[in-house]
C-alpha cells in the first residue's frame, strides 16, 4: 500500500498548535533555553546573536509506523542567514548541544534546515537528514556527506507562506516532503530512503541555533498520525 493512502489515526497527545498553552503550558511538550511560546508560534531562537532553544515532547512515540506534519518559519534581516533549525526523532530529549541546538552525538534521526550561506554562494538553504547511532559526533566529522541519508535544496528561509514538512515512516522507508509556497497544497519530495530503522519510544523535538548572523526560528504546528492503526475494539 502506498504511504499516501495508508489508513492513519491522529494522535492528539503528540502534537501542538494554536493556541498552544493550557494553564500556561504546552500539553505533553516542554521548551528549553531561549525558546518561548506565543499565541501564534513557538519561537525556538529569536533574532539575537548566539541564541538557541528547543521544544521536545515529554512522552515518547508509541507507534511503529507514523507520519508527522509540521509548519515552520525562518526569517531575519541578513542575506547570509543564521545557522538553522532541525526536526528530531531521537532516543533522548531536551539535551542542548552544538548540533543546531541539540546534543552531539545524538541517537536517531535529524532533519536539518541549514540556512547559513557564509560565502554567499547560494549553497543554502540546504535540507539534510542524518541517522546516528549515538556514537558519531557530526560537528567533529570532516565529511558530513558520509553520514547523510538524504538531502535537497529548498528555499525555506524568508518565505511568504509557512513551510510545510511531512515525514513518513512506513515499512522501514523514510520519506520527507516539503512545500514552501502553497500552504501544504503542493508537497514535493525532498528524499526517500529504504532500510531505515526507527524504533518506537523515541522522542520528537525541534531545535534551532543562531550564530553571529541571527534569525527568528519558529515552529507553528506539529501533528502526528499513526499509520495502519489497529481497529478500535
Amino acid at each position: 500500500m502506498h504511504v499516501a493512502h495508508a489508513p492513519k489515526r491522529h494522535d492528539f497527545r503528540m502534537g501542538f498548535k494554536r493556541p498552544f498553552k493550557i494553564n500556561d503550558e504546552v500539553p505533553y511538550w516542554e521548551t528549553h533555553e531561549d525558546a518561548t511560546v506565543t499565541d501564534y508560534f513557538v519561537r525556538l531562537s529569536r533574532n539575537l546573536p548566539n541564541h538557541q532553544g528547543s521544544i521536545w515532547s515529554t512522552i515518547s512515540n508509541p507507534h511503529r509506523e507514523w507520519e508527522a506534519h509540521f509548519t515552520l518559519h525562518i526569517s531575519g534581516p541578513g542575506e547570509a542567514g543564521s545557522d538553522g533549525m532541525a526536526f528530531w526523532y531521537t532516543a533522548h530529549r531536551g539535551q542542548s548541544g552544538p548540533t543546531y541546538g541539540n546534543e552531539d552525538p545524538f541517537q536517531g534521526l535529524g532533519i536539518i534546515f541549514h540556512t547559513y550561506d557564509e560565502n554567499e554562494k547560494k549553497s543554502s538553504p540546504f535540507v539534510m537528514a542524518y541517522l546516528n547511532d549515538g556514537h558519531t559526533k557530526l560537528h567533529e566529522t570532516n565529511n558530513l556527506s558520509d553520514h547523510m541519508i538524504g538531502s535537497c535544496f529548498r528555499d525555506v528561509r524568508r518565505t511568504t507562506h509557512l513551510v510545510h514538512g511531512r515525514v513518513t515512516y512506513q515499512n522501514r522507508k523514510l520519506t520527507f516532503s516539503l512545500d514552501t509556497t502553497s500552504n501544504g497544497e503542493k508537497m514535493i519530495e525532498c528524499f526517500e530512503k529504504d532500510g531505515v530503522d526507527l524504533p518506537p519510544n523515541y522522542y520528537f523535538g525541534f531545535t534551532a541555533a543562531s550564530g553571529p548572523q541571527p534569525d527568528d526560528h519558529d515552529v507553528n504546528s506539529f501533528d502526528l498520525f499513526e499509520l495502519n492503526p489497529a481497529p478500535k475494539i
